[in-house]
């Protein structure tokens, strides 16, 4: 088949990542690298467990992921578990913000099951992956969070074409081509991004888009390269610079830290919840939040869960209320505690909107004040870079008490396919 190939920048990135590997990183860099594919695991088992009403209809119809079988079959898996894994909230992102991680490993993980691969094909596909989306998003500004389509339907996409492309072992230009049938694919408008349940399937698409992509240009099939030309099209009104993308740059994910969710919620909203974490259950009656100009987080009267996890007000009551773990913000506890709880607190929840504060994670900043009575208890400035890797105790602190016992551990303590299959069986094996 015949595309319009023209000279493309995708080309020189697929020079370059189609030969990344782990030991290209730093020791540092390959840690956090190893942190965000645990944590996507992690994700895929928390949306099994306790968030399939995010998804209905797509955990019944699973029978887990398969080791062998057609594209469309693994496909199949990547839609399901993508869409529940961005369930959970609490997947890592890229500076961008991009949402990268998660479909990258997930589509490295069965691509690597379908075609072949270890663990060590896994880690330097999730590189390759994760560098790529990257760089395809740090060659945009001007796009703010909430505008245009959303992040992870493209760059996360783009992220896990690249990851597939690497288990495959495709030739540079095969490589750079799997991006193109990617771009082809991208779809997903931000303003479902945030409130509702159909942009978590913006996430499996993404892995499951990926997967095709790779494949195809695994098959020889090919599509336009022209970058510039899509880019005006997904992202209108912004500036695009692809210098980023020449070859013999060094590595954004030797120098770009991940930016990890520390708790399920909007990322944004991660520091309001830090803030508050010290002083849940202490009688806060008033806060307010001064946060860059990011409107869907102002949702004053959010009508779900989906909704309040992505509400300034929502989740400064929440976690002025209940303990810092993740089962205070699940449907059941907050639908149990809503009347007399965090819906009340919500109306003694002032948030101001600050237009000349940077958006970008890099320099975001969120200023929080909490109030007993007259008394100032909280008041703090936070900035999105604190945001860094978790440790395995904060994972067991944060989730250790949903689902069986030691599952946590078990993500931690064995390869990346064995969690995977450990994970993936979760779907299958316990009660919605």
């Amino acid at each position: 088949m015949t595309g319009t190939n023209v000279a493309s920048p995708l080309l020189a990135l697929g020079e370059q990542a189609s030969s990344m590997t782990v030991a290209d990183l730093p020791p540092k860099a390959r840690s956090a690298v190893d942190d965000a594919v645990r944590c996507s695991l992690l994700c895929i088992g928390l949306g099994a467990l306790v968030e399939r009403e995010m998804a209905p209809g797509l955990a019944e119809s699973s029978s887990g992921a398969p080791t062998v079988g057609d594209v469309f079959s693994v496909m199949r898996a990547a839609l399901f578990e993508g869409t529940l894994g961005g369930a959970a909230d609490l997947d890592p992102l890229d500076l961008g913000p991009a949402h990268l991680a998660l479909p990258a490993t997930l589509a490295a993980c069965l691509a690597a099951k379908r075609w072949g691969g270890d663990d060590g094909t896994v880690l330097d596909a999730a590189i390759a992956g994760m560098e790529v989306g990257a760089r395809l998003r740090r060659s945009l500004t001007g796009v703010r969070p909430g505008a245009g389509f959303h992040s992870v339907s493209t760059f996360g996409l783009f992220a896990a074409a690249a990851a597939v492309a690497r288990v495959l072992r495709l030739s540079p230009t095969a490589f750079a081509n799997a991006i193109g049938i990617a771009l082809t694919r991208a779809a997903g408008l931000s303003l479902n991004n945030a409130s509702t349940r159909i942009g978590l399937t913006h996430f499996g698409w993404a892995a499951a888009h990926g997967l095709e992509a790779g494949w195809l240009a695994g098959e020889g099939v090919d599509a336009s390269l022209d970058v510039k030309s899509a880019f005006d099209v997904l992202f209108a009104g912004s500036t695009v610079d692809f210098a980023i993308l020449e070859p013999n740059r060094s590595h954004l994910l030797a120098s770009a830290p991940i930016v990890f969710k520390h708790y399920p919620c909007n990322i944004y909203l991660n520091l309001i919840a830090r803030a508050l974490k010290d002083h849940a259950g202490t009688g806060i009656d008033s806060i307010k939040v001064v946060m860059p100009s990011i409107p869907h987080l102002d949702q004053p009267d959010p009508k779900d869960v989906r909704q309040a996890r992505n509400s300034a007000q929502a989740v400064a009551a929440i976690a002025a209320l209940y303990p810092a773990t993740y089962r205070s913000y699940t449907k059941q506890f907050l639908d149990a505690s809503a009347k007399g709880g965090w819906r009340d607190l919500m109306s003694a929840v002032a948030v101001e909107q600050d237009a000349t504060r940077a958006t970008g994670l890099e320099r975001a900043v969120i200023d929080i004040e909490a109030s007993r009575g007259r008394h100032v208890v909280v008041s703090e400035s936070h900035r999105m870079a604190e945001l860094t890797p978790w440790s395995r105790a904060h994972a067991e602190q944060l989730i250790g008490d949903l689902g069986p016992d030691r599952w946590v551990a078990a993500v931690y303590e064995n390869g990346y396919l064995e969690a995977h299959d450990f994970v993936a069986g979760f779907l299958v094996s316990h009660d919605a």
